[in-house]
């Protein structure tokens, strides 16, 4: 379901048109219509949105894909799929399948052959990065090109080296690359050389917005207040956590997806968090346990360029490209 169908999004002026923004998103919102102005410029650029599950980054994607204008390709990552070489890349390119005979032949041949539009080994990866990156240009040599790969951790691993490969090479194509990745402590995805948002909670304003938007008027003030206090500013967690007060409400997804990740944490983290919520605090922290991977949750979300160098977990025939 869209996220303005949801009741995740308002309309603002901004200037000669009216635009949905995303609630308590209006940072985020302001980066990537620079970026997209760019690309009308015949910049280029990329980057990658990381956040918890259910904290809005496909909602993101989807509010940029509508209101952008641009020419875009879309794929995204299927856990089911991690494992077929090039299904991302080829699902990505299926609408420009066409232009592939404009590149280089070597380049040309690498990708009928991930495509499998012929019975060739891909042999060279560094052929497909490179013609990943002309496809993506030549794609873009009539109007700007919006790129959206969402769910880039369940993304089969030669398309995502492959897109990410482009994507730390883009220069003058008029074309924006956005990935969604959810951030996973226990799979932390890299993705060295292209710069990053991670989207933060939202602020108690907006997540009673939002709240009240979708859900308010049948809720009562104890039980909107108990649900912004589980929620923890996750917009989904905010639509689809049961009501408090509804007895034996059946768990949804997110609530299970919320009791799972409550359950991997260790034993003193959780008694820690069972004691808050039933002193119904309103601090926020993010779970312990996360070594090496601890995050700063804060009002609005972080951007960040990371380091030219990769970190040693890396791997991979492109990795550091």
């Amino acid at each position: 379901m869209r996220a303005c169908a949801r009741g995740l999004c308002e309309r603002k002026d901004q200037g000669r048109r009216i635009v949905s923004v995303l609630i308590g998103r209006d940072p985020e919102h302001r980066l990537i219509e620079n970026l997209l102005n760019d690309a009308r410029n015949g910049a280029s650029a990329a980057l990658v949105i990381r956040g918890e599950a259910g904290i809005g980054k496909t909602a993101v994607l989807e509010q940029v894909g509508r209101e952008s204008g641009m020419t875009t390709l879309r794929t995204t990552g299927v856990e089911s799929e991690h494992d077929l070489p090039f299904a991302g890349l080829e699902q990505l390119f299926r609408p420009v399948h066409n232009l592939v005979e404009h590149l280089p032949h070597p380049q040309a041949a690498a990708l009928r052959s991930a495509f499998g539009l012929s019975s060739n080994r891909v042999e060279d990866r560094l052929l497909v990065g490179l013609a990943t990156l002309s496809l993506l240009a030549e794609a873009a040599d009539d109007a700007p090109l919006l790129c959206l790969v969402d769910d880039l951790q369940w993304l089969d691993g030669p398309s995502a080296q492959a897109l990410l490969f482009a994507a730390r090479r883009l220069g003058a194509e008029g074309v924006v690359m956005l990935f969604a990745v959810r951030d996973d402590p226990a799979d932390w995805l890299e993705t060295p050389g292209v710069p990053q948002l991670t989207l933060a909670p939202l602020a108690e304003s907006a997540a009673r917005k939002v709240l009240t938007t979708r859900r308010g008027a049948a809720l009562s003030q104890a039980a909107q207040q108990q649900l912004l206090q589980e929620a923890m500013g996750n917009p989904l967690a905010l639509l689809e956590l049961p009501v408090p007060d509804a007895a034996n409400a059946p768990a949804t997804g997110i609530e299970a997806a919320f009791r799972a990740r409550v359950l991997r944490l260790p034993d003193e983290t959780r008694r820690a968090r069972s004691t808050s919520r039933l002193r119904r605090s309103s601090r926020r922290s993010s779970p312990a346990g996360r070594s090496g991977h601890s995050r700063k949750l804060t009002s609005s979300s972080r951007i960040f360029r990371p380091r030219a160098t990769p970190t040693s977990s890396s791997s991979g025939p492109f990795s550091g490209s």
